[in-house]
């Protein structure tokens, strides 16, 4: 507030310091305002990138849960490992010696194909395991130790999947 009792040359110099004043006053608050509207920016990308995260994380849980209920617990345990799905199949076995899959498997391997067609993107690996039984005489000129034999079976179970489910073998380990 101005006194003009002192003269107009000093109520228009207090004048002129308040108005340098707010001036002042206003850049360093245009320059605050700046700088909060960068940080919201980043916030607001950081947000938008989680959201997007976050509905890929529900997307997959989605996708895993909906193969877990293609199982029984007999058939198969199902797992999420870090970026892999683990299906470890308990209802697949050989005759003890052979690699031949037997048509009670075909049901349980068509959820297997199920599975796949959830995950449309990733790789298959496949693995393929025997019992501690030696190999018998007859059959050891086809299956020289038990890995072969557990090899047989992994690729007996790749061919039929490849051929089933029609995806390129280059997709399955």
């Amino acid at each position: 507030n101005p006194r003009y009792d002192a003269g107009l040359n000093a109520a228009v110099e207090s004048i002129q310091s308040n108005i340098i004043e707010l001036q002042t006053e206003r850049d360093r608050l245009q320059a605050e305002v700046a700088k909060l509207q960068e940080d919201y920016e980043v916030v607001r990308e950081e947000a938008t990138l989680s959201s997007a995260e976050l509905a890929k994380k529900q997307e997959r849980e989605a996708k895993i849960n909906k193969v877990k209920t293609l199982f029984t617990p007999s058939e198969a345990k199902v797992a999420y490992d870090s970026e892999n799905l683990v299906i470890r199949l308990h209802g697949l076995t050989f005759p003890s010696g052979k690699s031949i899959i037997q048509p009670e498997y075909f049901s349980l391997l068509s959820k297997v194909q199920e599975s796949i067609k959830i995950f449309p993107e990733r790789h298959i690996l496949l693995e393929g395991h025997t019992d501690s039984q030696p190999i018998g005489r007859r059959l050891k000129k086809i299956y020289p130790t038990n890995w072969e034999l557990s090899v047989a079976r992994a690729v007996n179970v790749v061919r039929y999947l490849a051929e089933n489910v029609k995806i390129p073998s280059s997709r399955i380990y």
